[in-house]
C-alpha cells in the first residue's frame, strides 16, 4: 500500500508591529486611538482598517506531519 503525507496547517503571526516591544508604537498611543473607536462613523472606518491590515501580517503554510 502507498504512505499518504499528511499535512498540518500553520498560522503565523507578525505580532511586532502592534506590540509592545515596538518603540514606536506604546499603551498611550493605543489608549488615544481606543478613544477614536468610540465615535461611531470613524470607529467603523477604523475597524474595517485594522482588520484589513492585520490579515496582511499572517502567513498560511502548511507543513508535513512526521
Amino acid at each position: 500500500m502507498r504512505k499518504t503525507k499528511r499535512f498540518r496547517k500553520v498560522v503565523k503571526w507578525d505580532t511586532f508591529k502592534w506590540s509592545n516591544n515596538n518603540p514606536t508604537f506604546r499603551d498611550n498611543h493605543f489608549l488615544f486611538i481606543s478613544f477614536l473607536f468610540m465615535i461611531p462613523i470613524v470607529g467603523q472606518i477604523l475597524w474595517i482598517l485594522c482588520l484589513y491590515f492585520a490579515l496582511g501580517y499572517r502567513q498560511v503554510y502548511y507543513k508535513e506531519v512526521k
